[in-house]
């Protein structure tokens, strides 16, 4: 009888396992940097080698039929609004999703990756800059939660903080397990972090920040504290406070221009002009001559030595 040949199909690595320099998703990804993640999920920028462009990637884990509710929950993230315009701040808050597919048992979101900052290396100096940084972001988690989806802010890996001081949805993906009410809490974590550099995992009632901090206004505490703890706290009032928390604060001072009315503005200028030249632009030309006298004298004293 025949031996039987028998072909053993390879176990896929964890997503755990996959390390910086690697390829992915049949060469086309070249992993760059771990941005965190958890059991099943990981977060990485990595480089696309045929657009030649950094991008950021949710890979999980996830068998075929998981797999397939995972991307199909995340297609409400590819909408750019309800109508034919983008929503305002939505391309700022959620980054454009380039591909989703599925590889190597992985389901994996594409997405646009920007210059930024992990969320836990960001603090702000005004409570109401960690507002306005949010805002945009808690609209769009409005408007999911109106729309009857959500868009799974499950873990502070997920938002990073762009050039602009914009919190962001960096690496798009929503959990089976993802609720409105897990969105309206990871909101008021991401504000915590801002604020205060904590994170809170529990379903207790938080620590107040203004606790931490006394320049934190009653009002923005409190809605950290209703939207982490295990209360009915809704995407609207989260907007709502944030929009008087940023209405309420003090515009702050433009830095004066130096201009003519200014003291001190023409203090290098030559009288009557707007010209402020140096002292070397001033004395150059005299330092020059009297270098030039110097070599002229010291050839003439050698020629002189040289006829004796």
């Amino acid at each position: 009888m025949p031996a039987r040949s028998s072909t053993r199909t390879p176990t896929r690595p964890p997503v755990w396992a996959l390390v910086p320099g690697a390829q992915f998703a049949g060469d086309r990804y070249r992993l760059l940097e771990r941005c965190g993640g958890s059991t099943g999920v990981a977060f990485w920028r990595a480089h696309d080698t045929v657009l030649a462009r950094d991008v950021a990637l949710t890979v999980v884990e996830a068998r075929e039929s998981s797999a397939a509710g995972f991307l199909d929950r995340t297609g409400w993230l590819c909408r750019t609004g309800d109508g034919a315009q983008p929503r305002p701040g939505r391309t700022e808050a959620v980054p454009a999703v380039l591909d989703m597919f599925e590889a190597d048992g992985c389901a994996v979101v594409v997405s646009q990756w920007k210059q930024s900052h992990a969320l836990g290396l960001v603090r702000v100096g005004r409570p109401a800059d960690a507002a306005e940084s949010v805002a945009l972001l808690a609209g769009v988690v409005r408007d999911a939660n109106r729309a009857g989806v959500c868009i799974g802010i499950d873990h502070p890996s997920r938002i990073r903080v762009d050039a602009d001081g914009v919190a962001y949805l960096a690496f798009p993906g929503v959990p089976a397990q993802a609720t409105p009410r897990d969105d309206v809490r990871g909101l008021g974590n991401v504000l915590s972090e801002l604020l205060t550099g904590m994170h809170h995992t529990g379903t207790g009632r938080p620590l107040s920040p203004s606790a931490v901090r006394p320049d934190v206004s009653p009002a923005l505490s409190g809605l950290i504290v209703d939207a982490v703890g295990s209360g009915d706290l809704g995407a609207d009032r989260v907007v709502q406070v944030l929009d008087e928390v940023i209405a309420a604060a003090p515009a702050v001072p433009a830095a004066p221009e130096a201009t003519a009315d200014h003291p001190g503005a023409e203090s290098e200028a030559e009288p009557g002009t707007g010209d402020a030249r140096t002292p070397l632009a001033t004395w150059g030309p005299y330092l020059a001559g009297g270098v030039l006298l110097i070599v002229l004298a010291t050839v003439g004293w050698f020629v002189g030595v040289s006829l004796i």
